[in-house]
C-alpha cells in the first residue's frame, strides 16, 4: 500500500469514528470534485447545486462505513454524487404520476432550464424514450425501472427478484442497449418525417 493509500485509509477510518476534524479534511479535499460531479448531471444555471452537494456528503457519511480503502475513492464518490443528483432531480422536478414512471405526462413543475427551447427538446426526448420503452418486453421495462427509476443497486434487485446479481447485470445491460437502439431508430424515423 502506498503512502497516499495509507493516508486515505487513515482518513476514512477517522471519519468512520466520527472525528470532526477528519470530516472537515475529507470535505475540503473532495468538495470540488463532488461539486463538479453534481454540476455535470444538472442543467445549466441550476440554482440548487449546493443543496445537492450537501446531500451527497450526507450520503458519503453513511456510505464510507462500507468503503474498502483498497479500491479507488474517486469512482466511489463520483457514483454516489451522480446517484444522489439524479434522485434529487427526479424527486423534486419529475414527480411520478398515477399511471406509473414510464407512462406519465409532462412533469408537474417546470424544469429549471436556461431557455424554453431546452424544455421543448427535453419533452420530445421523453416522448421518444417512453415510446422506446414501450417496445421492450415487460420484464425488461421492470428491470430498467428498478435500476434507474427506483435507483436500486444490483444487490437490492437480486434480493427483490430472486435472481443472481451477475444475471441481472447482464440483463440490464442487454435491455439498456436494446432501449438505446430503439430510441435511436425512433429518433431517426422522426427526423425523416420532419425532413419530408
Amino acid at each position: 500500500m502506498s503512502n497516499v493509500d495509507e493516508e486515505l485509509a487513515c482518513l476514512v477510518e477517522r471519519c468512520n469514528s466520527d472525528d470532526q476534524e477528519a470530516w472537515q479534511e475529507f470535505y475540503a479535499r473532495y468538495h470540488r470534485m463532488v461539486l463538479k460531479a453534481v454540476r455535470k448531471s444538472c442543467p445549466r444555471d441550476f440554482s440548487e447545486v449546493e443543496d445537492i452537494v450537501q446531500e451527497v456528503f450526507y450520503n458519503l457519511f453513511v456510505a464510507l462505513r462500507s468503503y474498502d480503502p483498497a479500491r479507488p475513492i474517486v469512482p466511489f464518490i463520483w457514483a454516489i454524487a451522480k446517484r444522489v443528483t439524479i434522485s434529487y432531480l427526479r424527486k423534486n422536478y419529475f414527480p411520478r404520476q398515477l399511471k406509473g414512471p414510464w407512462h406519465d405526462g409532462v412533469p408537474a413543475g417546470p424544469f429549471p432550464c436556461a431557455n424554453p427551447e431546452d424544455i421543448v427538446i427535453r419533452k420530445e426526448e421523453r416522448v421518444l424514450l417512453r415510446r422506446a420503452l414501450d417496445t421492450l418486453p415487460a420484464y425488461g421495462r421492470k428491470l430498467l425501472e428498478l435500476r434507474y427509476n427506483d435507483g436500486l443497486s444490483y444487490a437490492e434487485m437480486a434480493a427483490r427478484l430472486g435472481v443472481k446479481e451477475v444475471t441481472l447485470r447482464t440483463q440490464v445491460s442487454r435491455y439498456r442497449s436494446l432501449l438505446g437502439r430503439n430510441y435511436e431508430r425512433l429518433r431517426a424515423a422522426l427526423r425523416r418525417t420532419d425532413d419530408d
